[in-house]
């Protein structure tokens, strides 16, 4: 026996049936569509926000940076070279080069090799982990760098381009290793904390974790 409440529903299945029939499907996709522009996403389905959604954001607000330099550092260190010349087992004369090298320090971070822990799903708290600091660029400023001595004791060689460029080769790793001492890698290490905790504030959350890591062994060789 059918009853009141059966028939009604049955009408009201009818009448729809009958409605998206006579709309078709074009005019059904367009009304999603503009419900879609008007409400935004969320007016359809509500998602989580995802690890990717959060480095993208990152991407955005660093202006799509894959490696982030955090400090620069002015530097120069001095070598002395000393090259004998020998006859029948004797030293008969030196050849000495000083050179003083001038460089900039970058130090920074890949942020390809960035991890999210974890994101809340009503996107204010946000838990990263940034990779090992590392010394991003260490370029020699040929021009400001300078022969301070250029000598030879006795009978000996003139100096020669190679010797210059083993002087300037060594000056760079004084420079790598005075860089590391003076701790350029955890001033990185907090220089890019900072940076991330204000471009995630800016783009909605408020409870931002971040994990550095300690500088690997390879980073001052």
């Amino acid at each position: 026996m059918l009853t009141w409440g059966t028939l009604l529903k049955q009408s009201a299945q009818t009448a729809l049936e009958q409605l998206l029939e006579k709309l078709g499907w074009k005019t059904i996709a367009t009304i999603a569509l503009l419900l879609l522009t008007l409400f935004g996403a969320p007016f359809l389905i509500h998602s989580h926000p995802s690890t990717v959604e959060v480095k993208s954001l990152i991407f955005a607000g660093l202006q799509n940076v894959d490696e982030l330099a955090t400090v620069t550092m002015d530097a120069k260190a001095t070598v002395k070279l000393e090259k004998t010349n020998e006859f029948l087992g004797m030293q008969i004369g030196q050849t000495n080069f000083v050179y003083e090298g001038v460089s900039k320090v970058q130090a920074g971070i890949n942020l390809k090799q960035l991890q999210v822990q974890s994101i809340s799903p009503d996107r204010r708290k946000v838990h990263i982990v940034l990779p090992a600091p590392y010394i991003r660029d260490l370029g020699l400023d040929v021009e400001h760098s300078t022969i301070l001595a250029d000598y030879t004791d006795w009978f000996a060689d003139k100096s020669t381009p190679e010797l210059q460029e083993e002087a300037q080769l060594k000056a760079m790793a004084v420079i790598k290793q005075q860089s590391c001492e003076g701790r350029i890698l955890e001033a990185a290490n907090s220089s890019a904390k900072a940076l991330l905790t204000g471009v995630l504030t800016k783009v909605g959350f408020n409870q931002i974790e971040i994990d550095t890591q300690l500088p690997q062994e390879s980073a001052c060789r």
